[in-house]
């Protein structure tokens, strides 16, 4: 047995099934970013509603949960989006854009075995659903199990993005296309059938439990251009690794503090027990069994938000002590001091003189490179 093989074993031993609990790279909201900017809509405020910062996205090792993503997706339910939003979305998969397991992917031995990875690969792949290979007659079956009990309002959109990743990803890992065979949806599309065949390119049919591809037997057993078996070991031991980061992000802190500072305010801690969907005290006895409690979590977001409050905005030190709770403008520039060492006003003028600086330094920088012409001229 291959040692790449083995990995993909081990980690299938060790996954947690329940990936309510387990986050998934930020980086996969991406191509909704992108699609909703091509319509002319600005994602930010979108984002925000769904709890998530916008500047999550960016963080390459950054995670959100599958609650927020599917809150990011109930929002746009309600928006009123083109029919195929979903297939635009999932189009804009490259392996390239999906980090190290895209390129465990181009390096996998063939289509089938790309597969077995993200079979198995559930919290680094983007995927909603659980996926789940099998065989049927001459063809491979591919499900993708509602296995989460996702609600139903969010699934079409979930399975377009999911249906047209695999494809265009299948497309580009084999450099040829007419993979998929046939496909079966547990919904019924709004633009009917025809549209999905003529975007699908293959037959389209309804009423399975749940979402199924047949897929060519003859071109999943082909070598993919890539294949690479000592490089794609590399790549899972990485995507092994990025697993277990995950793990360690769904920890209660970790959820805690994606929701704690929003829109530039500190959400009060009922309000964030209610969206974790427990209770106050619950949520308090789950922060104390990891050593933290909420006040030492509010203080860092506190000191956080503080800083960049002085540091960009012309707000008055009152004002920013009020933002974040306190009752006086004393009160936050003593806490402040406690928190970094020095007060709020000195903070701020550090700040105003290092950016002196550096334009002082972009200044010089411009002065030379126009100078230089003059003085090569001269000679």
């Amino acid at each position: 047995m291959s040692h790449s093989r083995k990995l993909v074993q081990r980690a299938e031993r060790v996954r947690p099934y329940d990936l309510y609990a387990v986050n998934r790279l930020s980086i996969g909201l991406i191509p909704f970013v992108d699609t909703l900017q091509d319509l002319g809509l600005n994602p930010d405020p979108i984002l925000k509603r769904a709890g998530i910062r916008p500047s999550l996205l960016s963080d390459p090792v950054g995670f959100v949960s599958l609650q927020q993503e599917l809150s990011l997706v109930r929002i746009l339910e309600g928006c009123a989006l083109p029919w195929d939003f979903g297939l635009r979305v999932g189009s804009r998969h490259r392996v390239t854009s999906l980090g190290v397991f895209g390129l465990a992917l181009s390096t996998a031995r063939t289509l089938m075995h790309a597969l077995q990875i993200a079979e198995r690969y559930p919290h680094v792949h983007w995927g909603t659903f659980e996926l789940s290979l099998g065989q049927l007659g001459d063809f491979v079956l591919l499900e993708l199990r509602n296995s989460l009990n996702i609600p139903s309002a969010c699934v079409p959109m979930m399975i377009d993005r999911d249906l047209a990743s695999t494809k265009v990803l299948n497309e580009e890992l084999l450099g040829r296309t007419g993979i998929i065979e046939h496909i079966e949806l547990p919904f019924r599309p709004a633009a009917g059938l025809s549209a999905y065949e003529q975007w699908f390119e293959c037959p389209v049919s309804l009423n399975a439990t749940h979402c199924r591809v047949l897929l060519s037997r003859k071109a999943l057993g082909a070598p993919l251009p890539g294949a690479h078996p000592a490089t794609c070991t590399l790549y899972l031991r990485q995507c092994n690794r990025l697993s277990r980061q995950s793990e360690a992000s769904s920890t209660w802190q970790a959820r805690v503090d994606r929701l704690v500072l929003s829109d530039h305010k500190i959400m009060k801690f009922d309000v964030i027990a209610r969206k974790l969907c427990t209770t106050e005290r619950s949520l308090r006895r789950k922060l104390a069994a990891e050593g933290l409690s909420y006040r030492r979590i509010v203080q860092s977001s506190q000191s956080e938000l503080a800083s960049k409050l002085l540091a960009d905005t012309g707000l008055s030190i009152d004002a920013i002590g009020r933002r974040l709770g306190y009752g006086s403008g004393t009160a936050f520039t003593h806490a402040f001091t406690r928190w970094t060492g020095v007060s709020p006003k000195r903070y701020r003028a550090l700040q105003v003189h290092r950016r002196g600086l550096s334009a002082g330094a972009v200044r010089v920088s411009r002065k030379t490179v126009r100078e230089r012409p003059r003085r090569n001229a001269q000679r």
